[in-house]
């Protein structure tokens, strides 16, 4: 079923938008936006927790974050790739079956392979679903721009988003994801994500965008393409109400 959105944001598994750009997707749903969410996979080669509960916490935190809906595209966990032509196709399929104006989705480079290969599955994508002979179904459609969101490895933002405003809305998201996150007295093995003093990390990384952009917290994005401003002077200015509001 088309369902058309502005933005239409992909992660490689449940709980990397929550984690890497969970104040964008809040953000813009307060501002009026139509925000759909697309997981590559179901986390089945995840460490801690079952593809089920992960898929059940997923839709948790969709609910929270006011997506306006959130599916899974069922590639192979720990296997995704830009050469491959059935993950083409399906993001592909995703594309045109929602016309986003703006593709979301992680840096084409990352400690994670997932990530990268997600990155990069999404930059060649971009451009091939605009193709009216591409092996795939849905007719044509081409965002007008991708944004990359920061997962593991750090890159020069092109620009900050002042998620301030729902920080504590984005935590709560992340915490749905709690087969992910730290337990005490849990018997499952030990990862980054289930370390006692993660979020509190992941607070400081935000609170650093954050303080470039003289704001509490911050979401970093990178973008290829020229972004159109048409008041730019408000948009480097540290302060300021915004002037279409």
């Amino acid at each position: 079923m088309t369902q058309s959105v502005d933005l239409l944001v992909f992660g490689p598994h449940p709980d990397d938008i929550e984690i890497s750009c969970g104040g964008l997707v809040a953000t813009m749903v307060e501002r009026g936006y139509r925000v759909g969410l697309v997981d590559l996979t179901r986390g089945e080669t995840g460490t801690r927790g079952t593809p089920e509960t992960r898929l059940d916490e997923a839709e948790a935190a969709a609910n929270l974050l006011g997506a306006s809906f959130r599916e899974n595209l069922e590639l192979p966990d720990g296997a995704i790739s830009d050469e491959e032509p059935d993950a083409r196709r399906a993001v592909i399929e995703a594309i045109r079956r929602h016309r986003p104006a703006v593709v979301v989705g992680p840096y084409s480079t990352d400690y994670h392979p997932d990530h990268a290969a997600t990155g990069r599955l999404l930059q060649r994508v971009l451009f091939l679903s605009g193709l009216a002979k591409i092996d795939a179904d849905g007719a044509p459609w081409r965002a007008e721009q991708i944004w990359s969101y920061m997962c593991h490895d750090p890159f020069p933002p092109s620009f900050i988003v002042d998620i301030s405003a729902v920080f504590e809305q984005k935590l709560a998201a992340i915490r749905c994801f709690s087969s992910q996150l730290y337990r005490a007295g849990s018997d499952e093995p030990a990862t980054n994500i289930a370390s006692a003093d993660y979020l509190e990390r992941l607070e400081a990384r935000f609170r650093y965008f954050g303080s470039l952009i003289r704001a509490p917290y911050g979401e970093p994005f990178h973008t290829t393409t020229p972004v159109r401003m048409r008041d730019p002077l408000h948009a480097f200015a540290s302060t300021g109400d915004d002037p279409d509001e």
